[in-house]
């Protein structure tokens, strides 16, 4: 006569009591369909935008600020030039270059000659202006040879013009 084992691990052993097993169902949610659902969004947004290649956005205009005195700052006017390359006038004088490379090298040296350290007789600030349609990598180079010219500048203002 078999006698009845007390331990689960027993009952596999055994023939005749030996529960059967189920095999657990796996709880992983598939989630193939959220990716198909969000591949179609996908292509709906890029299919339904519309691309522009420059958007105009108008800007408020500015609720503070500090007046400056042109008169006592050296004028840079950017303006844009043909191809590339914007044009570049310092104090009413246009600085002729045939390379960005060149047209910096010469922003330097009048930057480095007119402007002048705190404490020293002469200019002291640098006002860059800038047309509205002047790329701003553009802008970013010029301000970027101003300060290599001269890091005893503490003021540096830069303004947005209208187009002529």
């Amino acid at each position: 006569m078999a006698t009845a084992p007390t331990d689960f691990e027993d009952l596999e052993d055994e023939g005749d009591f030996a529960l059967e097993r189920r095999e657990l169902e796996d709880s992983e949610m598939d989630i193939t369909p959220m990716i198909d659902i969000t591949f179609l969004l996908l292509i709906f947004f890029i299919v339904a935008s519309k691309m522009e290649e420059s958007a105009s956005v108008d800007l408020p205009n500015a609720s503070t600020g500090n007046h400056i005195m042109e008169d006592d700052s050296l004028s840079i006017i950017i303006t844009k030039g043909d191809g590339d390359m914007a044009t570049v006038s310092i104090n009413d004088e246009e600085v002729g270059a045939s390379s960005p490379e060149e047209q910096e090298e010469k922003i330097e040296a009048i930057i480095a000659e007119n402007v002048k350290p705190p404490g020293e007789e002469g200019l002291h600030e640098v006002l860059i202006k800038a047309e509205k349609n002047v790329k701003h990598g553009e802008v970013n180079r010029i301000e970027l040879a101003v300060s290599r010219a001269a890091e005893h500048i503490q003021i540096l203002h830069v303004a947005v013009m209208e187009a002529q």
